[in-house]
């Protein structure tokens, strides 16, 4: 479930990268669905993988370290494509929206690629697990 929900996130920022130059708020629409089905299934998937790992006597260190651990990347996710949106919009105030979207897109883009590479991470780290 981690690896198809991680899927579904990827294939839903690359709709976002590609639809946001094209300007139309309904098909960007469409890919932020895909990306919220995605992080909907993933959010819980994510909480039970990490508490199947952990004694049940040890469940509530577990989950301050799963809430940690995700406010820690939703935290350097924003710093880190805040600063891909920046390249984009170098002054906040009068920008061209074509600027704006291509920015958009941009970030949509890398943020694509981070999940690709935690899908891969995951994949092979779930394959090892099996298999030991």
């Amino acid at each position: 479930m981690l690896v198809l929900a991680l899927g579904i996130v990827a294939v839903g920022n690359l709709l976002l990268a590609v639809t946001a130059p094209l300007g139309s708020y309904v098909i960007f629409a469409g890919g932020m669905l895909v990306a919220g089905v995605g992080a909907g299934i993933l959010n819980p998937e994510t909480a039970k993988a990490m508490q199947a790992q952990i004694p049940a006597e040890r469940a509530g260190m577990a989950s301050g370290l799963n809430a940690t651990t995700r406010f820690t990347g939703l935290l350097v996710g924003v710093a880190v494509l805040g600063a891909v949106m920046a390249h984009f919009h170098p002054v906040f105030g009068h920008v061209p929206e074509a600027r704006a979207a291509e920015g958009f897109a941009a970030v949509a883009a890398v943020a694509a690629g981070v999940v690709v590479l935690c899908l891969g991470a995951t994949a092979a780290l779930m394959t090892r697990q099996q298999c030991t």
